[in-house]
């Protein structure tokens, strides 16, 4: 069993995290069984007759497959031509699709936030509860990292997930992640490893 290792941005100079810091931690092969990395944005969603704030969450295709606590209900999830087509697709936390789409049988179903209307492809529910503590809330749609992109300066990444191969290799995990971003980025950048 491997463990996590959880980056984000800390509370110093603006330099930010972005896809080619995941590209040099998942290079350490000999460490890491899998790198990946999310953007929060903040949206808003009509739900019955109610604006709602919208957590959308830009992730890259293998974001379930590092991440584990996220089962596929329905659909299909975000996959590697998504992200190279930058297409307008999402997948939908259960919650929020039994609330927008509970009545609704048609295939094509949509969700327009962001000033753009994306595609939903699948449904997604995390099965073990966070407490709070995870990037999912119950108002949330994946959408690739690519779209994501369109919102920021930059192709930046606000949390990096790094599956460590083994427990015992996790101390080791921790050091490796915060030599290579003190490598990467400015002297004074913070990060929580």
């Amino acid at each position: 069993v491997g463990g996590e290792v959880d980056i984000r941005k800390g509370a110093s100079a603006d330099d930010v995290m972005t896809d080619t810091d995941i590209q040099a931690i998942a290079g350490r092969t000999d460490l890491f069984e899998g790198v990946t990395g999310i953007l929060t944005l903040r949206g808003t969603i009509t739900v019955q007759s109610q604006a709602k704030t919208l957590t959308v969450l830009g992730v890259l295709p293998n974001y379930g497959d590092v991440r584990k606590n996220m089962r596929i209900l329905r659909g299909r999830f975000i996959d590697d031509d998504d992200m190279l087509e930058r297409a307008r697709v999402c997948v939908v936390n259960r919650d929020l699709y039994d609330q927008l789409f509970a009545n609704d049988e048609s295939a094509d179903k949509t969700i327009r936030t962001l000033g753009t209307t994306f595609q939903v492809i699948g449904e997604f529910e995390e099965p073990v509860d966070t407490l709070g503590r995870g990037e999912v809330v119950p108002e949330t749609i994946l959408i690739p990292a690519s779209v994501a992109w369109y919102y920021t300066p930059t192709r930046q990444i606000k949390t990096l997930f790094a599956e460590a191969r083994n427990f015992e290799s996790l101390p080791m995990a921790v050091q490796a992640v915060e030599e290579i971003l003190k490598e990467r980025h400015r002297p004074g950048s913070v990060y929580e490893v």
